[in-house]
Protein backbone atom coordinates (compact mmCIF):
# COMPACT_ATOMS: atom_id res chain seq x y z
CA UNK A 1 0.00 0.00 0.00
CA UNK A 2 2.99 2.70 1.06
CA UNK A 3 4.30 1.66 -2.44
CA UNK A 4 1.54 2.70 -4.58
CA UNK A 5 1.41 5.55 -2.69
CA UNK A 6 5.17 6.72 -3.22
CA UNK A 7 4.78 5.41 -7.02
CA UNK A 8 1.53 7.85 -7.32
CA UNK A 9 3.66 10.43 -5.76
CA UNK A 10 6.89 9.73 -8.43
CA UNK A 11 4.23 9.87 -11.08
CA UNK A 12 2.98 13.54 -10.25
CA UNK A 13 6.36 15.22 -9.84
CA UNK A 14 7.55 13.77 -12.76
CA UNK A 15 3.91 15.14 -14.46
CA UNK A 16 5.01 18.40 -12.63
CA UNK A 17 8.38 18.41 -13.91
CA UNK A 18 7.33 17.44 -16.77
CA UNK A 19 4.72 19.73 -18.24
CA UNK A 20 6.97 22.80 -16.82
CA UNK A 21 9.86 21.79 -18.92
CA UNK A 22 7.48 21.35 -21.81
CA UNK A 23 5.91 24.58 -21.67
CA UNK A 24 9.12 26.29 -21.44
CA UNK A 25 10.65 23.97 -24.58
CA UNK A 26 7.11 25.42 -26.62
CA UNK A 27 7.74 28.99 -25.05
CA UNK A 28 11.47 28.97 -26.22
CA UNK A 29 10.18 26.98 -29.65
CA UNK A 30 7.79 29.81 -30.88
CA UNK A 31 10.01 32.72 -29.61
CA UNK A 32 8.03 33.90 -27.21
CA UNK A 33 8.85 37.48 -25.30
CA UNK A 34 11.93 36.46 -22.80
CA UNK A 35 10.21 39.95 -21.46
CA UNK A 36 7.05 38.45 -20.48
CA UNK A 37 6.17 38.04 -16.88
CA UNK A 38 4.86 34.55 -17.70
CA UNK A 39 7.76 33.25 -19.95
CA UNK A 40 10.42 34.58 -17.46
CA UNK A 41 8.09 32.66 -14.36
CA UNK A 42 8.30 29.35 -16.78
CA UNK A 43 12.04 29.79 -17.18
CA UNK A 44 13.00 30.59 -13.36
CA UNK A 45 11.20 27.57 -12.09
CA UNK A 46 12.31 25.28 -14.88
CA UNK A 47 16.08 26.49 -14.27
CA UNK A 48 16.78 24.10 -11.62
CA UNK A 49 15.74 21.14 -13.48
CA UNK A 50 17.83 21.82 -16.89
CA UNK A 51 20.73 23.08 -15.39
CA UNK A 52 22.53 19.52 -14.47
CA UNK A 53 22.31 19.20 -18.51
CA UNK A 54 23.49 22.82 -19.57
CA UNK A 55 26.58 21.99 -21.84
CA UNK A 56 25.85 18.48 -22.53
CA UNK A 57 26.09 19.42 -26.07
CA UNK A 58 28.23 22.28 -27.57
CA UNK A 59 25.22 24.51 -28.34
CA UNK A 60 22.06 24.50 -26.08
CA UNK A 61 20.07 26.00 -29.19
CA UNK A 62 19.41 25.24 -32.81
CA UNK A 63 17.39 27.69 -34.70
CA UNK A 64 15.58 26.18 -37.68
CA UNK A 65 14.25 29.29 -39.64
CA UNK A 66 11.82 31.07 -37.40
CA UNK A 67 11.72 28.13 -34.78
CA UNK A 68 14.38 27.42 -31.65
CA UNK A 69 15.02 24.29 -30.22
CA UNK A 70 15.98 24.27 -26.73
CA UNK A 71 18.32 21.49 -26.86
CA UNK A 72 19.13 20.89 -22.79
CA UNK A 73 15.10 21.09 -21.89
CA UNK A 74 14.61 18.34 -24.70
CA UNK A 75 17.57 16.24 -22.85
CA UNK A 76 16.05 17.06 -19.29
CA UNK A 77 12.83 16.02 -20.14
CA UNK A 78 14.10 12.90 -21.80
CA UNK A 79 16.27 12.24 -18.74
CA UNK A 80 13.60 12.87 -15.80
CA UNK A 81 11.39 10.60 -17.55
CA UNK A 82 13.66 7.69 -17.72
CA UNK A 83 14.76 8.11 -14.35
CA UNK A 84 10.79 8.09 -13.07
CA UNK A 85 10.60 5.29 -14.92
CA UNK A 86 13.38 3.82 -13.38
CA UNK A 87 12.47 4.45 -10.02
CA UNK A 88 8.96 3.53 -10.37
CA UNK A 89 9.72 -0.29 -12.01
CA UNK A 90 12.23 -0.19 -8.99
CA UNK A 91 9.88 0.28 -6.18
CA UNK A 92 6.99 -1.96 -8.17
CA UNK A 93 9.91 -5.01 -8.16
CA UNK A 94 10.42 -4.63 -4.59
CA UNK A 95 6.67 -4.10 -3.95
CA UNK A 96 5.57 -6.82 -0.80
CA UNK A 97 2.65 -9.35 -3.14
CA UNK A 98 -0.31 -10.78 -1.36
CA UNK A 99 -2.62 -12.95 -2.62
CA UNK A 100 -5.06 -10.19 -3.32
CA UNK A 101 -2.61 -7.87 -4.80
CA UNK A 102 -0.59 -9.18 -7.93
CA UNK A 103 0.79 -6.57 -9.22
Amino acid sequence: MVFRVIIKILYSILLAIETLIAIKFVLVFIGANSGNVFVSWITMITEPFIMPFNGILGASQVSLSVFTIDLNAFIAMIVYILLALFLIELLKAFTPTTPNNNE
